[in-house]
């Protein structure tokens, strides 16, 4: 599947994983999904559903149980609900916000 984002995200996500570690970046990544899911009051199922996937992709994303999951996944989950994914390179590589 060809990757949606441009080559400056491509970019700073090889920063923050250079920075941070491949297995902390996916665990982020995966409170990032957990936390908009659960804001939003969706089951795994129902959220899979929303961005045709399956219940246990998003039990994969997170747990932080897949190698590294592909930025576009998260940015379509996070458009879906609305939120808005932002990266730092502060203590806290990967956050969501709900738009306004």
């Amino acid at each position: 599947m060809p990757r949606l984002i441009d080559s400056r995200l491509n970019d700073r996500i090889d920063a923050l994983e250079a920075r941070y570690g491949r297995a902390r970046l996916v665990r982020e990544i995966g409170a990032a999904v957990l936390r908009m899911r659960l804001t939003s009051r969706l089951l795994q199922s129902e959220l899979g559903e929303k961005v045709r996937t399956s219940q246990a992709s998003i039990s994969k994303l997170e747990r932080g149980a897949t190698a590294l999951p592909h930025w576009d996944a998260l940015e379509i989950i996070a458009n879906n609900l609305r939120w808005e994914v932002v990266l730092n390179p502060g203590p806290k590589p990967v956050q969501v916000r709900k738009r306004r």
